[in-house]
């Protein structure tokens, strides 16, 4: 008979016990894990988004004052964001140092294929070139069309592959989300989810990127004093480049 107390009492027990709150996201402001119904982050007591962060009144989409206490909805005006998706936000330094390698490892590609590919061509057009400098000299007329057509297929195509290229990788490294020095180092471009970026925030950032560099790089610069270290091409794009080497 204790027996079958015992186990209707443990019953009992089990189902009044609270049960562990799910996660619900991840704090804005380092990147804490926040649980369902948690209005406010337990390590750093910041507000989660969708609260006033006066009076802790829920706050209607898109409001722009809190129908409780009547100040300005802000909160995202008052605390900078820290992380995203729980990964932190790389600082300045360590991006300026990852693009570096990137730097590297692209101009060490070219210069083991420029020899490969550019010289023959170069020698090509050369000769071209003096070939019509013996007719110049010589009397016969040389026109604008026959420096045009000295130039050698291969020159040509080479040039527009180099266009080409440096086209096409920003804009899948952006749209993937790392470059090659991203992906060993540890550093990620995202959304404001944590996701990859995807094909249209990859070419909206890569377009803005030149615009970054043209404007004497400022727009790269940016980031060293930016609250959320983001470049014109991060915010334009609406990304982030968080650190996530401690997930290897």
């Amino acid at each position: 008979m204790s027996a079958e107390i015992e186990g209707w009492a443990m019953q009992q027990w089990s189902e009044d016990a609270p049960t562990p709150a799910s996660p619900a996201g991840f704090c804005d402001g380092c990147g804490a894990t926040l649980a369902a119904g948690t209005r406010f982050c337990t390590s750093c007591g910041r507000p989660r988004e969708g609260f006033c962060s006066w009076c802790n009144a829920p706050l209607p989409e898109d409001a722009r004052f809190c129908p409780s206490c009547g100040r300005p909805a802000v909160r995202n005006r008052v605390y900078r964001r820290r992380a995203v998706a729980g990964k932190p936000i790389a600082g300045f330094g360590f991006r300026a140092g990852v693009f570096m390698v990137d730097s590297l490892i692209w101009s060490t590609v070219w210069g083991i294929l420029n020899p490969i590919l550019l010289n023959p061509a170069m020698r090509d057009l050369q000769d071209d070139l003096e070939a019509l400098n013996r007719r110049a000299a010589g009397g016969e007329p040389v026109s604008a069309s026959d420096f045009f057509e000295a130039v050698p297929t291969a020159l040509w195509i080479y040039y527009f592959a180099f266009v080409a290229i440096s086209l096409t990788l920003p804009y899948v490294w952006n749209s993937i989300g790392w470059s090659p020095a991203q992906r060993m180092i540890g550093l990620r471009i995202v959304d404001a989810e944590g996701r990859a970026p995807g094909w249209r925030r990859g070419l909206a950032r890569t377009a803005a990127s030149w615009f970054s560099g043209l404007a004497l790089g400022l727009g790269y610069l940016a980031a060293a004093w930016h609250p959320e270290k983001r470049t014109w091409h991060d915010r334009m794009a609406s990304t982030w480049v968080v650190d996530v080497r401690t997930d290897r």
